[in-house]
């Protein structure tokens, strides 16, 4: 029987149903018994009607979804390219929200400097944690824009193997890249990325409920990694980000 003794904290999770999919999360019960049965203590979650359809309708489904549960985080959807920064930045205080998720590659921008220098200094400023799904962004915009922003934090997640190559340059050079490792398929991926940026920089991650987490888990466990690290990638580390940044 395998045991999970250490607390985890999820840093990719989503409600909404995407095309293709069978399985979703319509209601946070369904996502809290998943929850329960795999030791995730706290979650960060998004709603993806915010990536295909409209932000502010998506932020709204996600903050009435989540209520008042206190394990999940909601991570808000946004637009750079049509949002109201003025208008975001209220919803965010109204809601404490302290990461937000782009997806430019969905809404048809450019991750360029003149579109998303006003956003960014402003997430900036207020400490808040961007999250970049890899395969969104073209990689020569992510180091070009993101080298401007030193003190911004930035989660980078969903990196296929096929885009490692300059994956691994751009959070080697970048002091303020987290890694996200849901979807980070690669032998011994972990130990190479530990040796790479060292455990305090990676961040646990699973996609559910595209992917579930028991996989991932089950890897860390086997990585041959002493508790404390186990327990850095799996909770501590994003929970600093997210909580103590």
């Amino acid at each position: 029987m395998f045991n999970i003794d250490i607390p985890i904290f999820d840093g990719n999770i989503y409600f909404g149903k995407k095309q293709g999919l069978i399985f979703y999360f319509n209601n946070k019960n369904n996502l809290l018994k998943i929850l329960n049965d795999t030791n995730i203590e706290k979650a960060v979650v998004h709603h993806i009607h915010g990536i295909y359809y409209d932000t502010e309708i998506g932020n709204q489904k996600l903050i009435d979804m989540i209520a008042d549960e206190k394990r999940l985080i909601p991570q808000f959807i946004v637009n750079f390219s049509v949002d109201s920064l003025i208008d975001f930045s209220k919803n965010v205080e109204k809601y404490k929200i302290k990461t937000l998720r782009i997806t430019p590659k969905e809404h048809n921008y450019p991750f360029i400097l003149w579109m998303v220098k006003d956003w960014l200094g402003w997430m900036e400023e207020n400490s808040m944690v961007l999250c970049l799904p890899y395969y969104q962004i073209d990689s020569k915009e992510i180091y070009e824009t993101l080298v401007k922003f030193k003190k911004l934090k930035v989660v980078i997640s969903e990196v296929h193997y096929s885009y490692f190559s300059t994956f691994i340059k751009i959070v080697e050079i970048l002091p303020n890249i987290y890694v996200d490792i849901s979807k980070f398929y690669m032998m011994d991926g972990i130990n190479f990325l530990i040796n790479k940026i060292g455990y305090k920089k990676i961040l646990f991650g699973s996609g559910l409920p595209e992917y579930s987490p028991a996989p991932y888990i089950f890897y860390l466990y086997r990585c041959g990694l002493k508790k404390n690290v186990i327990k850095a990638i799996s909770y501590d580390n994003l929970y600093e980000l997210i909580f103590r940044n």
